[in-house]
């Protein structure tokens, strides 16, 4: 299972911050970008991220944005960038991936799903184009929230119909990275759970630990 240091900050400083803590320690890190419009928060922007030293990650740039496509130029200087957006916010996901694909810069594309939303808003033809799909399991935008079980049943689902990588996000932590292995996820995205103290090598280790048990 693959960890992904989730990166939610205000500021070039609070990433970088956060970056040279995990540089070494993951491949990649998801960095979140909200404009204000998709949820009631508001994000350093990737533009603003051009000069910080990332190492060898890669950087998976999910947009918690109202229009995704007008976002996607903006992310060209990330390392290794896998663009993943929420669905809620896409007139048409053919359109966006194909877009995505477009850029040689970009080496990945994916779709998430928040809470609310049902595996249904999924097209069956997307589902074969992209590499990730990402389920929320809290209310977008926001770290430090409690984890919501009903996320575990639309892993089991989607597993069935979808052969890529699936990772939750949101709420993972030592109590629920245990359910989370045994619903078959791919990969978790980790917030507060990894920044709230310097434990965060220790906190890596530990869910790479569970995760390889599962």
């Amino acid at each position: 299972m693959k960890i992904y240091p989730a990166i939610l900050e205000e500021t070039k400083g609070g990433v970088e911050e956060k970056v040279k803590l995990v540089r070494g320690l993951v491949e990649r890190v998801q960095l979140d970008v909200v404009d204000g419009l998709f949820a009631d928060n508001l994000t350093v922007t990737p533009e603003d991220l051009k000069e910080i030293n990332w190492g060898e990650l890669g950087v998976d740039v999910h947009l918690m944005v109202d229009d995704p496509m007008e976002w996607v130029e903006a992310c060209l200087s990330l390392p290794k960038a896998r663009l993943i957006a929420q669905v809620e916010r896409l007139g048409s996901q053919s359109i966006f991936v194909d877009w995505v694909k477009g850029y040689r810069e970009i080496k990945g594309v994916g779709l998430a799903l928040k809470l609310e939303t049902p595996i249904e808003a999924l097209k069956k033809e997307i589902l074969k184009e992209v590499e990730v799909i990402v389920l929320l399991a809290v209310k977008a935008g926001f770290q430090g929230q409690s984890f919501e079980k009903r996320v575990i049943e639309k892993i089991k689902r989607l597993k069935k119909m979808f052969e890529g990588e699936v990772v939750v996000d949101g709420g993972v932590n030592q109590e629920t990275i245990g359910r989370l292995v045994e619903a078959g996820v791919d990969g978790v995205a980790v917030g507060s759970y990894l920044w709230q103290d310097k434990q965060v090598e220790q906190r890596i280790n530990y869910l790479k630990k569970v995760g390889s048990s599962g």
